[in-house]
């Protein structure tokens, strides 16, 4: 059985929600950088519990947050097989429409 990480992200400004910070207008955007320019501490919550930060959230959990946030290498054979998969499978149902 594996394990499902989901990273959500939400920004509220003068009560506008955004949910990432692509969508912030410029003005926004510069509040925003500025705010956190002088931010310290930072709250995360896993499964409904309150950490004061990643460093507290217990190691297991930390190690999943981590890797769900790592950028994934582009090098993974996975999506290129699931796309060869995908082609062989037109192409067959291709074949059987034209007998």
């Amino acid at each position: 059985m594996g394990t499902n990480v989901t990273i959500k992200r939400k920004i509220v400004v003068n009560g506008v929600e955004y949910h990432s910070v692509d969508e912030l207008p410029p003005e926004v955007r510069a509040a925003y950088d500025k705010a956190l320019a002088g931010r310290t501490k930072q709250r995360v919550t896993v499964n409904g519990q309150d950490f004061d930060s990643l460093d507290a959230v217990p190691h297991e959990l930390r190690a999943l947050i981590e890797d769900a946030a790592a950028p994934r290498r582009a090098s993974s054979k996975v999506p290129l097989l699931a796309v060869l998969a995908g082609l062989v499978l037109l192409i067959v149902l291709a074949l059987l429409r034209l007998r």
